[in-house]
């Protein structure tokens, strides 16, 4: 199962994006292939160097372990997939305080079970 960041960079396809490395070079341009690792190839790119200085690159393939962040455009802040996102984690969170709330009652069942049997042996006794 692939996580939600590679999810958006799939969405991203055929966008413009900023991808900045681990050597502090950047890569802007539009994204033409991802992979589940992350790795991704750029289309019409401007690398900016870290002394600031650009060139344009037709096409550059970057190692995801080596990316630092992509910067996607704005747009995909409201995409679907986060809607979907949201609702799996929000039932996952109803799930765990039904769960909790389950075993505290569980808890409370059994105290009171286990005081009324020892009421019980005393009355017997």
């Amino acid at each position: 199962m692939i996580g939600a960041p590679v999810k958006l960079l799939y969405e991203s396809k055929h966008h413009i994006v900023t991808v900045e490395m681990k050597t502090g070079e950047m890569f802007r341009g539009y994204l033409a292939d991802a992979e589940d690792t992350m790795n991704v190839r750029l289309d019409d790119v401007t690398m900016f160097q870290k002394d600031g200085r650009s060139m344009p690159v037709d096409q550059v393939y970057l190692r995801g372990s080596q990316i630092r962040f992509v910067i996607v455009p704005s747009m995909f802040k409201n995409a679907p997939m986060f809607k979907r996102v949201k609702a799996q984690a929000k039932q996952r969170i109803t799930q765990q305080m039904r769960d909790k709330y389950k075993k505290a009652r569980d808890a409370i069942i059994n105290a009171k079970q286990d005081n009324k049997l020892s009421l019980w042996s005393r009355e017997a006794a």
